[in-house]
């Protein structure tokens, strides 16, 4: 137990690891990509404190979210992204993987190097400013004329976290995944 303005609660690591054995594996994600990306909890800490509660539920699918969890995952939408990719038997991607462009240097959220795909997941926010749109497309451009670089998905939240539609969405952008994509839900 802890002390927060006064009130006993559990701690950060006793909580994180109580919402991942609890919660969906989706969700359990959603916060391990969080916590280890923020630098509030280490992958081994978090392993040890799993290891105490052996025997509990939902022990062996917080030992595999964790396992996913990956610290380089920026937001939610990242996260449950990459959830949805595995589920559609898609290669796993690079994350923020660096691009040189003949207009500077680009991160990208998602990089399937071997089917040259580019991911993208955006939020509204990011398009409200007609100034950040116009740096936005001109960004895309030029990662697109990189010579690695043969196909650019774009996805939402609405795509996210449903296989059929994010499953259309990197498809059309040249990305092989697994059979029977389309009927996932």
């Amino acid at each position: 137990m802890v002390l927060l303005g006064g009130i006993r609660t559990t701690s950060m690591l006793r909580t994180v690891v109580d919402v991942a054995r609890t919660s969906t594996f989706e969700h359990a994600v959603v916060v391990l990509d969080h916590v280890l990306h923020v630098g509030a909890l280490d992958r081994s800490a978090l392993e040890h404190a799993l290891t105490t509660c052996v025997g509990r539920r939902g022990v062996r699918q917080a030992s595999a979210a964790l396992d996913f969890a990956d610290a380089a995952a920026e937001s939610p939408g990242e996260s449950i992204s990459r959830v949805t990719v595995d589920r559609l038997g898609a290669p796993a991607p690079v994350l923020q993987h660096r691009f040189d462009t003949d207009r500077g240097v680009f991160r990208v959220d998602f990089w399937w190097p071997d089917a040259g795909v580019i991911g993208e997941f955006d939020g509204r926010v990011k398009y409200d400013d007609g100034d950040a749109l116009w740096h936005e497309k001109r960004r895309e451009d030029a990662l697109r004329r990189a010579s690695r670089v043969h196909g650019f998905a774009r996805w939402g939240m609405a795509e996210a976290g449903d296989p059929a539609r994010l499953g259309a969405v990197l498809v059309a952008a040249g990305l092989p995944i697994g059979r029977g994509w389309a009927q996932r839900r």
